[in-house]
């Protein structure tokens, strides 16, 4: 089943970069075939990996990177996103923590290690944010038209920009920076709106999560594509 990617995926760890994340070893851990889980863990800790931090932590890294360049503190870049290794992925890593994950610093130790913690507490976590998107889309395709529709879903997308504005901006000022020292003239959430609508590069996470739904039949028949577009949605 997986014979004909293998090639592929050891090209991609040559050529290019093979990006894996907690979430990949989760869903390993979660195999009932043990020994096809093992196998492919093993495979992979053999390849040149690059590791990405859980969605949850790269999602408040990008909304607090893209907040910071909406008030002129950082160049309109793409956030940071990438950890240095396996085990700082970790986010709960602590001092206790530390020397058992670096026993297990290897792909097979820590899908073993989830595999008897139990995976599905991590894994419900994630599916939570996936069906909170996707709750909202569907409830929103209901019984409106098109445009009724796309209006609905704008008003969505700028709720969730403005909650994460807020949250990032209590964060930031909590923490040591730049950030903390401004002062600003202006409602720091309404520059941020503002900023993603005229900056198409910004909150690139964020943009995916509110594309990632399923295809939502129209009462006319067909499929709503413009629901699961991957073009973001504009301001309301």
């Amino acid at each position: 089943m997986y014979a004909a990617l293998v090639p592929w995926i050891e090209r991609v760890s040559q050529t290019a970069n093979l990006c894996l994340s907690v979430i990949h070893l989760q869903e390993f851990a979660a195999w009932e075939d043990l020994s096809m889980a093992h196998g492919i863990a093993t495979w992979l800790d053999g390849l040149d990996v690059v590791w990405m931090h859980s969605s949850e932590l790269v999602r408040m890294n990008e909304i607090d990177h893209w907040l910071a360049a909406a008030v002129g503190l950082n160049n309109a870049g793409p956030a940071p996103v990438w950890a240095p290794s396996l085990v700082s992925t970790m986010n709960t890593l602590n001092v206790e923590s530390s020397v058992g994950a670096l026993q297990l610093g290897t792909i097979p130790g820590f899908v073993s290690a989830l595999r008897i913690r139990g995976p599905d507490s991590d894994r419900r976590q994630a599916l939570a944010h996936v069906e909170q998107f996707r709750e909202g889309r569907l409830w929103a395709a209901q019984a409106l038209s098109p445009e009724q529709r796309a209006g609905e879903l704008n008003r969505l997308w700028n709720a969730a920009l403005r909650q994460e504005a807020s949250e990032a901006h209590y964060r930031l000022r909590h923490q040591e920076g730049a950030y903390g020292k401004l002062r600003l003239d202006r409602n720091v959430v309404d520059t941020f709106v503002d900023f993603v609508a005229n900056t198409p590069l910004a909150v690139p996470s964020l943009r995916v999560s509110h594309a990632y739904v399923e295809r939502r039949p129209l009462r006319g028949g067909g499929v709503d594509r413009g629901v699961i577009s991957g073009a973001s949605p504009g301001r309301a």
